[in-house]
């Protein structure tokens, strides 16, 4: 029986290391994905509309690239929109009916 405490403690130890070093590495990547996110809703919302109010007013056809960069904006802005909505749904999911039916099965063994 005292071994298989300790074991356990030692099992436990380990996983919560690793759930720490995990938490450290993982900072890094999402302040950046922040950050871009943050830098592309700005320029989508303050820079390209006055680029498009200039070409308006310019009587002048944007460019390959102008278009291209919009287009390329407003796509990113509804992805980002669809990545929040399903992260949404997966942290919906696990807290109220995967974490339900675990406690379920637990009450019933």
């Amino acid at each position: 029986m005292e071994f298989a405490l300790k074991e356990s403690s030692e099992i436990l130890h380990k996983k919560m290391t690793h759930l720490d070093k995990l938490e450290k590495i993982l900072r890094y990547p999402i302040f950046l994905i922040i950050t871009v996110g943050i830098i592309l809703s700005i320029v989508q919302s303050v820079i390209s509309p006055q680029f498009q109010q200039l070409y308006d007013s310019m009587n002048i056809e944007a460019s390959f690239f102008s278009v291209f960069l919009l287009i390329l904006f407003e796509a990113l802005k509804w992805c980002g929109i669809g990545g929040l909505i399903i992260a949404l749904m997966i942290t919906v999911y696990y807290f109220f009916i995967l974490k339900k039916s675990r406690s379920m099965n637990k009450w019933r063994c």
